[in-house]
């Protein structure tokens, strides 16, 4: 959240509760976050299904609407509160670094073919999140 939070700031794009962005400032966030978790405009605009150039119209703020349907799935593909596209809310944002581990995570274990090496780490994560708890 760190790295996004600040550079925000850095372009004074202030988001406040339950106010409504520019169309700039909605592009400046959408940018920022998919550079932050090093995507291209392409793989955007694949999960949307839309063409790379709409894409970079959300970016620039050259787009009057932006359909529900894709405010919807830009949330799920960047990670972002849907609350915060919508501008209904300032909800937080997870840090993107904290995304990419994740996900890299997870890629390792989608090719392990093992059922007894997938419940050994499924057991670790469950102990090393007790262990955090306590």
């Amino acid at each position: 959240m760190l790295n996004f939070v600040a550079l925000i700031e850095k372009n004074v794009i202030i988001v406040l509760k339950g106010m409504l962005m520019t169309n700039k400032e909605i592009g400046l966030l959408l940018r920022t976050r998919r550079e932050e978790l090093k995507m291209t405009v392409n793989q955007v605009a694949n999960c949307l299904g839309v063409s790379k150039s709409t894409v970079s119209r959300w970016e620039t703020g050259n787009i009057e609407k932006v359909k529900r349907s894709h405010l919807f799935l830009l949330s799920q593909t960047l990670y972002l509160p849907i609350e915060l596209l919508l501008g209904t809310g300032s909800p937080k944002i997870e840090s993107a670094e904290i995304i990419l581990a994740r996900k890299q995570l997870e890629n390792k274990i989608n090719t392990i073919k093992d059922i007894n090496k997938i419940n050994y780490i499924n057991k670790f994560i469950d102990t090393f999140i007790l262990n955090e708890k306590e």
